[in-house]
């Protein structure tokens, strides 16, 4: 692609977005549009842009000027090294904040107006670099005012407070320090630039069209990777295609499948996607797990292998991590729990079974390689934690081995219900292909449910966990649990017992029951958690409570369209009142809405044969009341694509032929984007 065709694409999408208004935020799939209306103070919450390799988190209206920390990483970040920590342009003596008017939202770049003049970021999939387009409809004098801010990330924390400014070329510049160079490019426009202590400033003057890279030595931002950034970020919309009445819904899934592409990154620690942003924007362990399974079901499969695989390589005798941060030194990992300080890295007890879980779902679903090897030793270590032979896995608050409730693991030492749920989920999956194992997860299933339930006289009580005679009736959403995998009288009976207004809101499941003497609306005893909300909806679809998992499936694009950050759901909810808390976009909120409407609406869970059997063999669809049709269109499974359609008279299912080497995963983004390019140059 020429430089005209470049320009000329750029000034298609700047007219495209200028024209947009709030209101296309019902009626335009690909953006979300934020206004900042007269009398309507608008562009305070925070928005991104990323690739694998970068991001650029700033305010909705382009400016960001906070106190960085290793922890926080707003500003501009390529892998873990930070680079600029503020920025603003003025133009005419405005600040980006004085002079915001809209900001349009698209997959593949953020597009914002002011009054007198427009911008597109954007950052391309495979470089360590951010792009700044400007257009000047008029002769302009701007400067962009950046705070360079070299710092290597949480847990080393290093940081570095002397910097040197030089002149590369011409429109080329370099900020030197000991831990990182910047480069800052500049075409289309006459600049000059300076540096006082930390701040740089880029003076640039003329009229039309200005193109800004900010990156490293061999990562420099060109106008043509504007085009192989929006291929990248479009092939969402290729597969798995959500088709409902429910314009919302639609809608959400798409976002849904891209935050989860989104959020992949690729990094010396390995490749895999990040749990959330701005302040968790490395690897988990868990939260990687289930943003795998979405990423399996909704066609990103080859994404969820790389962050599994990433996992696996950063285990110990099988031991799957709870966190890999972005360096290299890992080994100062700490938090502060209940007066206590605990090691982080390998903490969370579900993070292996919910790999196991993970890998073998990859494997039902699309014939990827099973790492046997590494299966056996993760299986072995979940049974190492077995201390009394019951075949239950036991946390121990001491040894840094503790469930999902971080605030209050201290109290659950022993075996927890969540935890066991899946574990036992993981060793009867594994028990398939593994016979040996057969008897071992039936004893460890009849131990499970005479541990955690009790009837007596039809009346219902649940433990969330055991130590020796201790028993703890916390009522939780670690509890549902079990139903999402099993089905049967006792998990409808719990269904029922916790589908209460004291664990449901309009707006997702609180993390605690409002009953519950330890609730206190904190962030693991009351906060809404759509991630929870997501295993409520599947555990309600697959134990007969539709109404109930559909109530619970219309809360996301609820929250996406109510957003501060339209399209975003965060990490959690005050559990009185609908308020964003947390992070404000988090992945595995997003992917369980994917897995929820997949595994729960359409109640699609393959058992690995090949073929449309395979896929629908157990499928059990559930066509909410006004709808008259639902479709999910290209869905791949095993080589094959489907389209999978449900009305009043059942549901069927099409074959749509092989999926083709460039629709496979994480691969058909990038071998799309390098031959379209590869065609448009050659034109």
């Amino acid at each position: 692609m020429n430089p005209n065709e470049c320009r000329t694409l750029f000034r298609k999408e700047f007219a495209r977005c200028s024209r947009m208004s709030s209101s296309d935020n019902t009626r335009v799939l690909d953006a979300w549009v934020v206004e900042n209306l007269p009398g309507l103070r608008r562009g305070d919450y925070l928005s991104f842009v990323k690739g694998r390799k970068s991001h650029f988190i700033v305010l909705q209206n382009g400016s960001i000027n906070t106190a960085s920390s290793g922890r926080f990483r707003t500003g501009i970040w390529f892998g873990g090294h930070g680079h600029v920590s503020s920025f603003d342009v003025n133009v005419s003596g405005k600040y980006c904040a004085a002079s915001f008017r809209k900001q349009v939202r698209t997959p593949a770049y953020t597009y914002r107006l002011y009054e007198r003049f427009e911008r597109i970021d954007f950052v391309p999939f495979d470089k360590k670099a951010v792009a700044i387009a400007l257009m000047f409809p008029e002769r302009e004098t701007a400067v962009m005012e950046m705070a360079i801010d070299h710092r290597i990330m949480w847990p080393e924390d290093r940081t570095d407070h002397e910097y040197v400014l030089s002149r590369m070329s011409s429109g080329v510049y370099r900020v030197r320090s000991t831990l990182a160079d910047t480069d800052i490019s500049v075409s289309g426009m006459e600049c000059s630039a300076s540096l006082d202590s930390n701040v740089l400033k880029i003076k640039v003057q003329g009229k039309g069209f200005c193109f800004i890279s900010i990156g490293t030595a061999r990562n420099r931002a060109g106008i043509e990777d504007f085009a192989r950034s929006i291929d990248y970020h479009s092939s969402i919309s290729k597969n798995c295609v959500l088709v409902t009445p429910s314009f919302e819904m639609n809608k959400y899934f798409l976002w849904a499948k891209h935050d989860i592409l989104e959020l992949f990154s690729e990094s010396g620690q390995g490749n895999g996607f990040f749990a959330g942003m701005p302040e968790f924007s490395w690897f988990f362990g868990r939260d990687g797990e289930w943003m795998s399974m979405a990423a399996t079901e909704c066609g990103l499969h080859e994404l969820a292998a790389a962050h599994l695989d990433m996992l696996a390589k950063h285990s110990d005798g099988g031991r799957i991590p709870h966190e890999i941060p972005l360096t290299d030194s890992n080994g100062n990992q700490h938090y502060g729990m209940s007066g206590d300080v605990l090691p982080t890295r390998f903490m969370s007890a579900d993070s292996t079974p919910l790999w196991i879980m993970s890998v073998l779902k990859l494997g039902r679903w699309h014939r990827m390689k099973k790492q046997e090897e590494m299966l056996k030793k993760a299986v072995d270590f979940c049974i190492s934690c077995d201390r009394n032979g019951d075949v239950l896995i036991e946390n121990r608050f001491k040894d840094g081995l503790i469930g999902w409730p971080e605030s209050w693991s201290s109290y659950r030492d022993g075996s927890c219900i969540d935890v066991n749920a899946w574990w036992l989920k993981a060793l009867e999956e594994y028990s398939r292909t593994h016979a040996e194992f057969e008897k071992l997860a039936g004893t460890g299933m009849d131990n499970y449910l005479s541990t955690f339930f009790r009837l007596d006289n039809g009346s219902l009580t649940v433990f969330d966990s055991v130590d020796g005679k201790l028993q703890r009736k916390i009522k939780s959403p670690m509890e549902i649990v079990p139903a999402m995998y099993w089905r049967n009288d006792l998990m409808r009976s719990l269904v029922s017992s916790l589908s209460g207004d004291d664990m449901i809101t309009p707006w997702g499941v609180r993390s605690m029951s409002s009953s519950d003497p330890m609730y206190d609306r904190g962030y693991h005893t009351g906060e809404v958690w759509p991630l929870m909300t997501g295993w409520f909806a599947i555990a309600a679809y697959r134990n007969g409570f539709a109404e109930t998992g559909f109530r619970l499936l219309e809360s996301f694009p609820m929250l996406a369209f109510s957003s501060q950050e339209p399209g975003r759901i965060g990490e959690t909810y005050h559990p009185e009142y609908i308020h964003s808390m947390g992070q404000f976009a988090q992945g595995w909120s997003s992917s369980l809405f994917v897995q929820a409407v997949i595994e729960g609406m359409f109640g699609v869970d393959p058992d690995g044969t090949t073929g449309s059997s395979g896929l629908t063999r157990s499928m059990e669809a559930h066509l909410p009341d006004g709808w008259a049709f639902m479709k999910l269109r290209r869905i791949p499974y095993r080589g094959r694509l489907y389209d999978l359609s449900v009305t009043r008279k059942g549901h069927r299912v099409i074959d749509s032929g092989p999926v083709k080497s460039d629709e496979r995963g994480n691969r058909s983004p990038e071998n799309r984007a390098r031959r379209r390019h590869a065609h448009l140059a050659r034109k």
